[in-house]
């Protein structure tokens, strides 16, 4: 989240009435892929979207993905797995399901709150109706990025999803 919190405020400096998607979508994986280099993760993301600098290899599975390894190389833990949408709901709930069952720390799901008449809270409802239908969560946490809007500026609602046993109703939290 934090650094979410730093991107947020040097993009707040900028006019950036002419980012598309596209734009958008590097500069929150390039920030995220940043943070795991520094954390010594070995990072997987999408050449199309970040830069040999802030990336060991290419997408693995998700938009962003950071591993460790052990002393002799072998393969450890995914410390994260991210996803990032900005089209549609349908899609939001595409991309929160590969989340759903990926074996990582953290999993982070960044969106447009835009995309649902009820905003950032909205989706994370939906996304909370997904967590409690799967059945292979357990005790699982969600960290939900939502990029919100005004007719003055923009922000991001920062929220977590914790699954409690499968079938039981997830736990919302907004940070």
């Amino acid at each position: 989240m934090k650094t979410f919190k730093k991107l947020e405020r040097k993009l707040q400096q900028k006019d950036l009435s002419d980012w598309n998607t596209e734009r958008w979508t590097k500069a929150v994986l390039t920030a995220m892929c940043a943070t795991g280099r520094k954390l010594e993760c070995t990072v997987g993301a999408s050449p199309r979207f970040v830069s040999a600098k802030h990336r060991d290899g290419g997408e693995w599975l998700y938009d962003a993905t950071w591993c460790s390894h052990d002393d002799d190389g072998w393969f450890k833990a995914v410390e994260l797995v991210a996803e990032s949408e900005w089209s549609s709901l349908e899609r939001i709930e595409e991309d929160f399901q590969k989340l759903l069952q990926a074996r990582a720390t953290i999993r982070v799901m960044v969106f447009d709150a835009g995309q649902c008449d009820g905003g950032a809270d909205a989706i994370a409802e939906r996304l909370c109706k997904h967590v409690r239908a799967f059945h292979g969560t357990k005790g699982d946490s969600y960290v939900l990025i939502a990029y919100a809007e005004d007719e003055e500026s923009w922000w991001f609602d920062y929220s977590l999803i914790q699954a409690g046993a499968p079938g039981a109703l997830p736990a919302f939290q907004r940070l």
